[in-house]
């Protein structure tokens, strides 16, 4: 059975589109926007510079106070992670009250129940609740 030239050209053309609406439809996936549930809770640390400040990690949220105020509160936009060994470095993108996105970036190390800024090896943040300044 010999194949006509315009049967290729449709099946090379068919073929080509559905690639096109596949990738198209992969470009448009919507990006994570919810915190693993791993890392959900109030981070502290008693490292002296951060003494009493808190991050609290919510599904939807990122909170940054100290003992004394309260917290300001960030709406989650994209959540992304990548196992690196027994480790996983998250990176949260948040929203800013003024209205720009900044970017969170922590190591959370499971074995330790530890948690870490990525460029920073301290101070360690641990799960906890709140302590109250004396």
């Amino acid at each position: 059975m010999k194949l006509s030239r315009t049967k290729i050209s449709r099946a090379a053309v068919s073929c080509a589109i559905f690639g096109i609406i596949l990738l198209v439809s992969s470009a448009c996936e919507k990006p994570e926007t919810t915190i693993p549930q791993q890392i959900l809770g109030i981070w502290s640390t008693s490292d002296p510079p951060y003494e009493g400040r808190f991050m609290r990690l919510t599904a939807n949220q990122v909170s940054f106070g100290s003992n004394d105020a309260a917290p300001t509160n960030h709406r989650v936009v994209e959540v992304r992670s990548d196992r690196l060994h027994e480790i996983t470095a998250f990176a949260i993108d948040y929203l800013s009250p003024d209205q720009q996105i900044y970017t969170l970036n922590l190591k959370f190390y499971p074995g330790s129940n530890e948690l870490r800024l990525a460029n920073r090896q301290a101070p360690v943040w641990t799960r906890g609740e709140l302590k109250k300044s004396v």
